[in-house]
């Protein structure tokens, strides 16, 4: 009984590598290798990745000028003065086009 499931072991492993060398054959014949698969898959991580990596950046320091006034109005209203407190909220709010947006 070993001896026959030892057969269809090796006979299914042989018939997947058969399948899996067909494969890589087609892919061949059609200029497609692991080098090129490689080169396509970095070129469009890399594509995809950097505009992502500016539009990080660039939340990274509004989230670091919101933190700022932030501080500045609560430390205007820990003091008492409403006036400035309310000028530096204001002036942290993005503009009127960037809020319909949002």
């Amino acid at each position: 009984m070993t001896n026959i499931l030892k057969k269809i072991g090796e006979f299914m492993s042989d018939f997947f590598n058969n399948i899996e060398d067909e494969i890589k054959g087609i892919h061949l014949k059609n200029g497609v290798d692991n080098d090129t698969v490689t080169k396509e898959i970095a070129d469009a991580i890399t594509t995809n990745v950097e505009p992502l990596k500016t539009q990080l950046t660039d939340q990274q320091s509004e989230i670091e000028e919101l933190q700022k006034a932030l501080t500045d109005t609560v430390a205007a209203l820990k003091s008492g003065d409403t006036a400035s407190a309310l000028a530096t909220a204001t002036d942290a709010l993005p503009p009127a086009d960037d809020k319909a947006a949002a």
